[in-house]
């Protein structure tokens, strides 16, 4: 949905100076809900995985820190003056001057409050995989693929660095 709203909204500028309908509005919404599938993608997914709870009801202020930190980072993609995005060049008619913006102590906070509960839902999956039965374990074990699958063909490369062809 990302690329098609920043395609859409681009291509209603450059090509027709914005006639297509919601070009605004688009724009915006595109930028907007960044923060969230961020947030689902690097703290609840791996927070609720395999079975759709908490490890524990130790882990709800992760869950609470990763929540304020996907809203207060949402409204500054919001609210924050100039261009909606870098790759759609239309101005934020919701954004004001004394927000801010991400460079700013404001937009830091939020950044590294995302950033620590990421880590935390990260560290949840260590946790759960060591208190967890063997069905869990193998659930558990799947998650890891996709990491092991991508920084495989480095180690295959490094691994076999000495050796030549004809030896």
């Amino acid at each position: 949905m990302a690329t098609a709203g920043v395609t859409y909204a681009t291509h209603s500028v450059l090509v027709c100076g914005g006639c297509l309908p919601a070009t605004v509005p688009v724009a915006l919404l595109t930028n907007i809900t960044f923060a969230p599938i961020l947030g689902a993608i690097g703290v609840f997914i791996p927070l609720l995985f395999p079975n759709g709870r908490l490890p524990s009801a130790r882990w709800r202020p992760v869950v609470w820190l990763g929540s304020v930190a996907i809203a207060m980072f949402a409204a500054i993609l919001a609210f924050a003056p100039g261009q909606i995005s870098e790759s759609v060049p239309i101005q934020n008619p919701i954004g004001f001057d004394g927000f801010g913006d991400l460079s700013g102590p404001v937009g830091i906070a939020p950044l590294v409050m995302l950033l620590a509960s990421m880590i935390l839902a990260l560290v949840s999956v260590i946790w759960r995989f060591r208190h967890a039965g063997a069905v869990e374990r193998q659930q558990l074990r799947w998650f890891g693929m996709p990491d092991s699958a991508w920084s495989q063909p480095s180690r295959s490369r490094w691994s076999f660095r000495g050796i030549r062809p004809g030896c």
